[in-house]
């Protein structure tokens, strides 16, 4: 029982990595993850999949701020612990006006793009090097974008935890019954 278990997960393990995996990340944009950082009102989000076997990249977002944006970019690594701009990895569709609710006066920001990356772009992504930023036009010219984030992969939930758990345990108890 025990040879089948470890030869099952064995199977499951290498067929999952040998497909590959969509993988999603998230970006959590403010004036303070800007790089370099700064005081800008405003807030966005970003969600992105990346498939780790063909390279496949696709994000989505949105924001708020007071300004409209004039350009929405992917940029990274910047070399950690500076606080630089780093080099341009995709720039994104995007567009920019008004917030629809009457009392704002905020500008609302769409955005969107997709590019296929390849081995070392992934690895970058995944470490969290690369982030989302946005640029927004009138007032004082600005060195480095309003709002950023950096894009990185959610930790798993407690649900998901528990369900490890619970297999491991059965996976235990199986293996232990057929001693």
């Amino acid at each position: 029982m025990k040879k089948l278990f470890i030869t099952c997960f064995i199977v499951i393990f290498v067929s999952c990595r040998a497909f590959g995996a969509v993988i999603t990340l998230t970006a959590s944009m403010n004036g303070f993850e800007a790089r370099p950082s700064n005081l800008t009102p405003g807030s966005g989000s970003a969600s992105a999949t990346i498939d780790d076997a063909t390279g496949a990249f696709l994000i989505s977002g949105s924001s708020l701020s007071l300004r409209p944006a004039v350009e929405v970019s992917i940029r990274g690594p910047n070399n950690p612990p500076t606080d630089e701009l780093g080099p341009l990895v995709l720039e994104l569709s995007f567009s920019s006006g008004p917030d629809p609710n009457p009392q704002s006066l905020a500008f609302a920001t769409t955005f969107s793009g997709n590019a296929v990356f390849d081995r070392s772009q992934i690895a970058e992504l995944l470490a969290g090097h690369d982030f989302v930023a946005l640029h927004a036009s009138l007032g004082t010219p600005r060195v480095g974008p309003d709002l950023g984030g950096s894009l990185t992969v959610p930790e798993p939930s407690l649900p998901a935890f528990g369900l490890i758990s619970a297999i491991a345990m059965l996976g235990s108890r199986a293996t232990r019954r057929s001693k």
